[in-house]
């Protein structure tokens, strides 16, 4: 018999209408990721960012907890940032910080919890 098995929780944000230097800048997306991170009590474990050419960055923060991706579309004024993690997330704070960072009108966030039906059994 299965039983469903919480294994985390999913956020998606959207900032829009941005005009924060941290949609042009590895450097400051990277600083505001961290302190974001920081607010919500998870510990980075790795990181890497890419700018591409002309405009825009992604930067995959990985965590001790799960992963926190940030995606900026500057010729778009919006920066989307996807976090997972294992239990409930607390993204107010930071969502907070992240929105006055990039100076964003508007912010749409959809929250996911992911569970799996589960059996007990492990497979090789």
């Amino acid at each position: 018999m299965s039983k469903k098995i919480t294994l985390g929780e999913q956020i998606t944000a959207s900032f829009e209408n941005c005009s924060g230097v941290a949609l042009l800048d590895c450097d400051r997306l990277l600083g505001l990721l961290r302190q974001a991170v920081d607010l919500l009590g998870f510990e980075e474990v790795s990181h890497i960012c890419h700018p591409f050419s002309p405009h825009g960055i992604t930067c995959v923060l990985i965590l001790a907890q799960s992963h926190l991706i940030a995606h900026t579309w500057p010729e778009h004024q919006s920066l989307v940032i996807d976090l997972f993690a294992c239990g409930d997330i607390r993204f107010s704070l930071a969502e907070k910080l992240i929105s006055q960072a990039v100076k964003a009108k508007s912010v749409q966030l959809e929250r996911r919890v992911r569970e799996i039906d589960w059996n007990g059994g492990v497979t090789e």
